[in-house]
C-alpha cells in the first residue's frame, strides 16, 4: 500500500507530497526570503515548497509567516 493510499484511510481529505532535496525552482518572493541562506537551506527551503505546491494541487506561491 502506497503512502498516499495509508495516509487517506487515516486522514480523510489530507494531502500530502514527498519529494527529494535538491534544487527547484521558487516564486520571486520566495526566493527573496532566502536571500543569505546557505546554499543547503536554498534547497530545503525550496524542495518543501515544491512538495507543498505539489500537495496543494496548483504552482502559487505559498504564505509564510
Amino acid at each position: 500500500m502506497s503512502l498516499r493510499a495509508m495516509a487517506a484511510r487515516v486522514l480523510p481529505g489530507l494531502s500530502l507530497g514527498v519529494e527529494r532535496i535538491g534544487p527547484a525552482d521558487l516564486f520571486p518572493q520566495e526566493a527573496a526570503a532566502m536571500t543569505g541562506a546557505v546554499a543547503a537551506r536554498k534547497d530545503e527551503f525550496a524542495t518543501g515548497r515544491k512538495a507543498a505546491r505539489a500537495a496543494l494541487g496548483a504552482a502559487r506561491p505559498i504564505p509564510m509567516g
